[in-house]
Parts: structure tokens; sequence; C-alpha cells
């Protein structure tokens, strides 16, 4: 009877590794800090900062911007966040995305600088979204890396500008 009991428990922990352990549906990018490819989005992205502000102006709860983050394990992240004010160039941002190597709670409301803005968005209503160009960079990275980008890769690229 206990060679059952733990025949069963075996095959209940090798079909939840199997089918149950989240698997991503995209491949995650490994992108060197200094690809080329990302760091001319980041140029790119900071030579257009006075478009952005234009756009800002004209529609000021569709922005969003990507900043560095400092991880509780001393890494430097770049999260995306909605912008929530803007005072000539400073910014209130709430934080989207949440960092990958920090541990323990943050604060989402940050406050950042226009020129510590690596990334920008703007969504027009009725046209494509401005900016993203590290978002871009990356869809071109990804197809370098691995090929064809996935349908919800493919669609969400053809949203942008």
């Amino acid at each position: 009877m206990s060679y059952i009991l733990i025949g069963l428990l075996i095959f209940l922990c090798i079909w939840y590794f199997f089918f149950r352990t989240p698997r991503p549906k995209i491949m995650p990018l490994n992108i060197d800090k200094d690809d080329p490819t990302m760091l001319a989005a980041i140029q790119a992205a900071k030579n257009s900062l006075d478009e952005f502000k234009k756009l800002l102006a004209k529609h000021p709860k569709e922005g969003h911007a990507k900043v560095p983050f400092t991880t509780s394990s001393g890494e430097t992240e770049f999260l995306w966040g909605a912008i929530t004010g803007i005072q000539n160039d400073d910014l209130d941002i709430f934080l989207t995305t949440p960092p990958v190597t920090h541990e323990g709670k943050i604060d989402r409301n940050v406050k950042h600088n226009l020129n510590e803005i690596v990334d920008w968005t703007v969504t027009v209503p009725k046209e494509k979204i401005k900016g993203g160009f590290t978002m871009k960079a990356m869809f071109q990275i990804y197809e370098d890396q691995y090929g064809e980008l996935p349908k919800t890769l493919l669609k969400e690229k053809s949203m942008y500008e």
C-alpha cells in the first residue's frame, strides 16, 4: 500500500512539474547593456524628448516613460510607468512594471527628471503609439535571436508608429 502512495506522489510531482509549472509563452530576451540596437534606440528616445513633451501637453493621461530603478540587489533595471504629473522637466511616475531582481516592497510613485528617461510612449487616440524606441528595438532583437515574432508580439509591434 505504501508503494502505491509513494508511486502516486511521484507521479503527481512529475505531472505538476511538466504540466503546471509556468513557462513563458514568449522566450525572454537577453540583451547586453552595450547592444548597439538598444543603445541607438535609447539615443533616439533621448533625442526626441521635445516631441514627448509636446505630445504629453496634448494627451496628458496617455504618457508613459521607461526609467532607471535601483533594486535591492544593487542592479539597475529599467521600468515602465505612467506619467501622473509633469512640472517643467520633472515627472511624477507611477511604476507599472515590477522589477525582476528586487526583493521587498517598492514605492511605485517615483519622481524622475526628463533627462533620466530611456524611452517614452504616448498613445494618441485613433493613431499608432508614438515613441517606444526600445520596444521597437526589442522586437528587432527578438527577430534576430529567434526568427519571426510570435503572433502576440506581431500584433503589439503593429501598434507602434
